[in-house]
């Protein structure tokens, strides 16, 4: 298990509360006895074991519920496997920006492939919140009873290809995305993200309810379930908006929708 990850809002302010107590070029002690030559070391040593944690907790799970949707080596984007109150089926929710290629092959982190249900068509879920559906065999994977709500400062992370971890900081709790930007602005958006190499998600608003937080996703990595240091899963990895923020469906809200299109497809 290896820690893909920028540094974390606590993290930088630990380590920028060091630098204003001792100053650069000073050594650091904790309480522990152990001591780092530099804040940068701190950072990196708080960093590994918020990486060993998810790999403890958070991992089982991550692996059989994080899917990647492929065509042939290409990568298209990930998926979340969920279940919902039908035993017959589990459900892998992922982008709808994915329908356009529905030859793809879809593979759990624990190495298992799924097939499509036969005759069972590939839907979307809900267009507001980009998400589309496709039934699969059941399987181990997320539930209600995995979730838990998100909270502004909570570690979570999404496990992404080859077991390695990416972490961030929940910024700003549940709230609707669907003020977008004027025209002119948006250009001038993206030739700064041009310049300094962000790529970014095409749908960045129009989401009824998302959590924010500072993970550094990347687009093909939409659709990846998001978690927390403890194992409790908190939502789908949705949009890459900007570069600093990154939008999360709440795992409340992926049910809700889960449970809806049971009713609707009986």
């Amino acid at each position: 298990m290896k820690l893909v990850s920028k540094p974390s809002v606590l993290t930088l302010v630990l380590a920028l509360s060091a630098i204003a107590t001792i100053g650069y070029g000073q050594s650091i002690q904790l309480s522990n006895g152990r001591s780092f030559n530099s804040p940068t070391m701190l950072i990196a040593m708080m960093e590994k074991k918020l990486g060993e944690q998810f790999g403890q907790q958070a991992e089982p799970m991550a692996r059989t519920s994080t899917a990647t949707l492929t065509s042939g080596q290409r990568v298209i984007s990930y998926g979340s496997v969920v279940s919902g109150q039908d035993s017959r089926f589990s459900y892998l929710i992922f982008p709808a920006d994915a329908l356009h290629n529905e030859n793809f092959q879809v593979r759990t982190s624990d190495g298992r492939s799924h097939q499509r249900v036969a005759s069972t068509p590939i839907q979307v879920l809900s267009s507001d919140d980009n998400l589309a559906v496709m039934r699969i065999q059941p399987t181990n994977c997320l539930s209600a009873n995995t979730s838990t709500p998100s909270s502004v400062g909570s570690f979570v992370g999404i496990l992404t290809k080859d077991t390695e971890w990416k972490t961030a900081t929940v910024t700003n709790s549940k709230r609707s995305a669907f003020t977008g930007v004027a025209a002119a602005t948006e250009k001038a958006l993206h030739k700064h993200w041009e310049r300094i190499g962000l790529i970014v998600n095409n749908k960045r608003t129009g989401y009824p309810e998302v959590v924010e937080t500072d993970l550094a996703l990347h687009p093909r990595e939409a659709g990846a379930p998001v978690f927390d240091r403890g194992g409790k899963w908190h939502g789908i990895a949705i949009s890459r908006v900007d570069q600093h923020s990154t939008y999360v469906i709440s795992s409340q809200r992926v049910m809700q929708l889960v449970q809806s299109f049971e009713q609707a497809h009986l």
